[in-house]
């Protein structure tokens, strides 16, 4: 999961048509009423009925202009959610489909509660949910969303499972049947971005030695940020999240310690369960080790439980940044190098310029397949992104049919990615030169994918939640300098132990 649930980057000005046969309305947010309460605002925000014969299209077909579809998504700009709908019916959704597209609220969480609500009660809408990859399996194991093995052709459930992104495509199957249940609609890695400038003024020549492909290790990482960070005026070497959220869980502490061949239940066959029936390994001594790491890079090698040979690059304010926070510093010009989501690209590119501004993928400490574990190692960016999954209660199958299509075809992913700056799911559109020609964020199209590439889902099962509140706290105690990571982790295996258990 990124953290960020969206994020417009060059919205569009468009005309709509608001009223008329077979056209689409626009609705502020999904209120505290839902659904049906967000709908009925939209009527009487755009004056009159909200249709075109009268009929405000909050319910299943909307007179003789075919059925009404309404989607959940992610698009919080007016414009945003104008290009998106324009581009679905160019990209083959019929004319005489009305499609709403419905703002979600910001709080990941809240937009999990309330689909549950809706699901639940029995609401047919939203027709389509955009869900996070993060948290797309409770809905499947739950039976809260349609099948869509059963509900697609063979040529386009094959089309996502052989040409999208696999790590993506595994969060919206059903891990014991392999069946999908959502299309991804884009994936997401971080990456770690930096001021190219100054590390060419610091007589570093980041495309000569590939900066955008070929992680470094963690240790190598740590000594060029110092470095850069000694010859030039930013404040801060490297601009990172630290605070105990979901970021922490998800994606800040497994890119530590999956890079040094660790993991929370082994393997990779066990990140998706069976809950009480897997190992937990978080205090196995690559996790510990890539504690001692960060807590080097935080409090300096002197400290205790920490690793030689790292240098201090991370300010103490670390441990309370999130990504909003650490964005602004990174713009604002405080700091070389960042981890940040993709959504950073753009204003940074903004306010340094393209050519001042380098993508490189996260680094490593040992080899990928060098870890105990298989699939473990090497530069392991945590995965972010979301799918769109059918509500089971919609009464719009052949539409939503049409809908999946049409978003699936390349015209409409790539205007998703030139309005969003968000990467298409499928691999071939992805390293098409069509996506590298789009400004600002295709020119980084191979260190984004180089990321993408070994991108670890986080391990979602129907206890997540409680798992990563747990994690999240343990993991951020364990980079303060008083305490000792090993019984941090010791301590997080026993809670971790009476959650699979329970």
């Amino acid at each position: 999961m990124s953290e960020k649930d969206s994020q417009s980057v060059d919205g569009r000005n468009r005309s709509t048509s608001t009223t008329g046969v077979g056209r689409r309305t626009f609705l502020q947010s999904i209120g505290a009423g839902g659904a049906a309460g967000a709908l009925a605002g939209c009527s009487s925000m755009l004056g009159g009925d909200g249709g075109a014969d009268g009929d405000s299209g909050a319910d299943g077909d909307s007179g003789d202009s075919g059925a009404t579809l309404e989607w959940a998504a992610i698009y919080n700009e007016d414009e945003t959610r104008e290009a998106m709908a324009d581009a679905l019916y160019e990209a083959g959704l019929s004319e005489d489909i009305e499609l709403n597209i419905v703002a979600l609220p910001d709080a990941n969480e809240g937009i999990q509660a309330r689909y549950d609500q809706w699901i639940t009660s029995g609401e047919s809408k939203p027709d389509l949910l955009t869900v996070d990859n993060g948290w797309t399996l409770p809905f499947i194991v739950r039976e809260q969303l349609v099948n869509l093995d059963e509900l697609l052709d063979d040529s386009t459930v094959s089309t996502v499972k052989d040409d999208y992104f696999q790590s993506s495509v595994n969060t919206a199957q059903d891990p014991d049947t392999g069946d999908l249940y959502g299309v991804p609609l884009y994936p997401e890695p971080p990456t770690i971005q930096y001021r190219k400038d100054l590390a060419m003024e610091a007589g570093y020549d980041p495309d000569g030695e590939n900066w955008a492909t070929e992680p470094m290790t963690w240790q190598e990482f740590s000594q060029v940020a110092a470095d850069i960070h000694e010859q030039s005026d930013v404040e801060y070497a490297y601009i990172t999240q630290g605070s105990a959220s979901e970021n922490m869980s998800c994606c800040e502490f497994p890119e530590y310690f999956h890079s040094f061949g660790g993991a929370y239940f082994g393997g990779m066959d066990n990140l998706f369960g069976p809950v009480g029936d897997r190992p937990i390994t978080v205090d196995e001594e690559p996790v510990i080790d890539s504690l001692r790491m960060a807590r080097a890079m935080l409090h300096g090698s002197d400290a205790p439980e920490t690793l030689d040979g790292y240098e201090k690059v991370m300010p103490q304010e670390t441990l309370s940044w999130d990504v909003v926070q650490t964005q602004q510093l990174f713009e604002s010009g405080d700091g070389a190098f960042t981890r940040q989501w993709m959504f950073g690209i753009p204003p940074a590119v903004e306010a340094f310029g393209a050519e001042n501004v380098g993508i490189m993928p996260m680094p490593y400490a040992v080899e990928e397949g060098e870890g105990e574990y298989d699939g473990i190692g090497g530069s392991s960016p945590a995965l972010g992104g979301w799918h769109v999954a059918m509500n089971p209660n919609s009464e719009n199958e052949d539409a939503i049919i049409e809908f999946f299509e049409a978003m699936m075809q390349e015209s409409f992913l790539l205007e998703q990615f030139s309005v969003e700056g968000v990467m298409p799911p499928n691999r071939e559109i992805f390293y098409s030169d069509a996506t590298a020609d789009v400004e600002p964020t295709g020119r980084y199209v191979d260190a984004i994918g180089a990321s993408l590439e070994n991108a670890v889902p986080r391990p979602v099962t129907a206890v997540w939640q409680q798992e990563s509140q747990r994690i999240s706290q343990r993991a951020r105690a364990a980079h303060q300098v008083d305490n000792d990571p090993a019984e941090e982790m010791d301590e997080l295996v026993g809670l971790l132990e009476e959650i699979e258990n329970s």
